[in-house]
């Protein structure tokens, strides 16, 4: 009997995702580890996507072939990353921007930042599928302008199935509100947030009555580490 031997056919290149990534850091430099993920698809059922760093020869960044996940060494300074990731299919290929903001956290931002309780959602769950949804309902009850918020730290709570979030206002009280006046807005509006964003916020405090958790934090290295597909 003939054998049949099957052939994949690559009709459809594949599709991806370009990726802004932000790191914020305490010390000079960050220490390393997984950025984000470089999203991709392909409407060929039985095609393999393979993922490649272009230039290859980085020297601080790498990209697992297999998943496309995004490496970083040890060694990278405050600043600004421009970088290319190559999705292949075998015979069709597809490039991704990716963004690098590596940012340092100062005593000022601290000072200017209040901290935020969540229950039930994980730092992945909320960067992918709330963030931007969460910053809008901000900026909604607060009045406070676009670009005036910060993300500084992103960590599991002790207890429970909850997150704390760190966030900084730029410059709360000058020409605004106060950073307690802001904080009491964003207490005082968890209904209308839940009802925004379906986030259930469980706490708000800002960083003048709130020590315990600064001295947390400033004992991290990398405070946060997130990254959003565009």
């Amino acid at each position: 009997a003939p054998t049949e031997i099957s052939h994949i056919c690559h009709v459809y290149p594949p599709s991806v995702l370009s990726l802004d990534v932000f790191i914020m850091i305490l010390e000079d430099e960050y220490l390393g580890g997984m950025l984000g993920k470089v999203l991709a698809t392909d409407q060929d059922e039985y095609d393999t996507l393979t993922f490649s760093l272009e230039p290859q020869s980085h020297s601080l960044f790498s990209v697992v072939g297999a998943d496309g996940r995004l490496l970083a060494r040890g060694g990278l300074d405050v600043g600004h990353y421009q970088l290319n990731v190559s999705v292949s299919d075998g015979r069709f290929s597809a490039v991704a921007s990716v963004k690098v903001n590596v940012l340092r956290v100062t005593e000022q931002m601290l000072d200017s930042s209040v901290s935020v309780r969540f229950a039930g959602i994980a730092a992945e769950g909320f960067i992918q599928d709330h963030w931007k949804n969460f910053q809008k309902a901000v900026r909604s009850v607060t009045g406070v302008r676009r670009g005036a918020l910060q993300l500084i730290s992103l960590q599991p709570a002790e207890t429970g199935d909850g997150l704390d979030l760190l966030l900084c206002f730029e410059k709360p009280g000058r020409g605004g509100s106060s950073l307690e006046a802001l904080s009491q807005k964003l207490s005082s509006s968890r209904a209308a947030i839940k009802e925004m964003t379906g986030l259930h916020v469980v706490r708000v405090l800002n960083s003048q009555c709130s020590s315990s958790e600064r001295v947390v934090l400033l004992n991290q290295t990398s405070m946060a580490t997130y990254s959003t597909a565009r």
